[in-house]
């Protein structure tokens, strides 16, 4: 979903079922959108500095970095 525009990512959140975000206007799930970002391994690593960073993969591909504590 990261990938798609804004306008399509707030359309979709707002009917989302599993959504925390209840009945809001259209102004406020964009702002709510925007704030979402995928970290990179270097931002985790920084973030994260005394975890290891584990990279859950699928058919080969990073799909998910994990902090481990």
């Amino acid at each position: 979903m990261q990938f798609l525009p804004v306008a399509l990512r707030t359309a979709i959140s707002r009917r989302w079922p599993l959504g925390h975000f209840g009945d809001v206007d259209a102004a406020e799930m964009v702002s709510e959108v925007l704030q979402i970002d995928l970290l990179s391994l270097t931002e985790m690593t920084h973030y994260f500095p005394d975890s290891i960073i584990w990279r859950e993969k699928v058919a080969g591909l990073t799909k998910s970095l994990v902090a481990i504590a």
